[in-house]
């Protein structure tokens, strides 16, 4: 059994493999990423004193690099901030069998004032 995955699962159409698609915890993805870039809190946010936290889901391919990068829960004042941010975010390719794999995971961006 593989560690940490939530979800592998082979796509199928006709009888036939597409490709493999994990999902992966986002504690083990933040392990692997190897470069971090801060969010810019947004001005308008700030100064409304809006804060919290923002829910991102994101594929990262097999280069490590997010793509498919969506807010799906937060303040919409700081969605964009948070997926801009980590656009920039990568990670070490996850290798399965010895092969880099695209996965799937979330991760979460953090405003406090």
């Amino acid at each position: 059994m593989l560690p940490n995955l939530l979800v592998p699962s082979m796509a199928q159409s006709g009888g036939t493999t597409r490709s493999l698609q994990l999902s992966v915890s986002p504690g083990v993805m933040e392990g692997s990423r190897i470069h971090y870039m801060a969010p810019v809190y947004p001005k308008e946010a700030k100064k409304n004193h809006i804060q919290g936290d923002v829910l991102v889901r994101m594929k990262i391919d097999t280069e490590g690099i997010p793509v498919d990068v969506t807010a799906i829960h937060g303040d919409p004042l700081l969605a964009d901030a948070a997926v801009t941010a980590i656009k920039q975010w990568r990670y070490k390719p996850y290798l399965l069998d010895g092969k880099a794999v695209m996965v799937e995971t979330t991760a979460t961006v953090k405003f406090h004032l």
